[in-house]
């Protein structure tokens, strides 16, 4: 997640170029801030839906309204790192302003270090269409590969319904599939990557 969206940014501070490769799973392919602001919105939307508490919708809008506000002044060409707004509603603004309106696909299209960018079909966190913004900005790289599972949440578990967040309780286990593929990634997949950045054929280790 924010994690593998802050890879490319890792890399290029790579100097010594350590990096051989990178794994990235369920990473955003625009900025934080917007896809936080979504995720708010929607967990307000399904509580409406399901019929929540007038307190509880309170203190959702509440929540909504502090994003709202935190991504408008993050839009804001005034503030920068160097000048940050006297009452920002986040904790750590300088972090936020530092990373505000980042691309890890953008920043990764003129890299060359292999990656492997995976996403779950049922993702309630990092909408499934990132991989879409990730293929799209890396279709030129011949190093990176790309895989979905369909049914797998933002923890790499399989849930039957629609992913809400509610079901990370639930105990679980990220499927082999997942486990191989990554492995097998590493053992050969930095050596026979995806053709064009399509989606590469299955590895198998003998």
């Amino acid at each position: 997640s924010q994690g593998g969206m802050l890879v490319p940014r890792i890399i290029a501070s790579d100097a010594g170029k350590h990096i051989a490769g990178a794994v990235v799973m369920s990473a955003p392919s625009g900025p934080m801030e917007d896809l936080m602001l979504m995720q708010y919105r929607a967990i307000l939307g399904r509580a409406e839906e399901e019929g929540a508490s007038d307190e509880k919708l309170a203190r959702l809008q509440k929540q909504v309204d502090t994003w709202e506000k935190a991504v408008t002044l993050l839009k804001d060409p005034v503030y920068s790192k160097e000048h940050l707004p006297e009452h920002f509603p986040l904790p750590n603004a300088y972090w936020w302003f530092d990373f505000r309106n980042y691309s890890g696909p953008l920043l990764a299209r003129n890299q060359n270090v292999p990656m492997y960018i995976l996403q779950g079909e049922n993702d309630v966190q990092v909408p499934p269409p990132s991989l879409k913004v990730w293929r799209s900005a890396l279709s030129q790289r011949k190093d990176v590969a790309f895989k979905s599972y369909p049914g797998l949440n933002h923890m790499y578990i399989y849930y039957s319904k629609n992913s809400t967040g509610e079901e990370y309780k639930l105990p679980g286990n990220v499927p082999e599939e997942v486990i191989t593929d990554v492995a097998n990634w590493i053992h050969l997949g930095m050596k026979d990557l995806s053709k064009n950045g399509e989606e590469a054929d299955p590895f198998v280790i003998e």
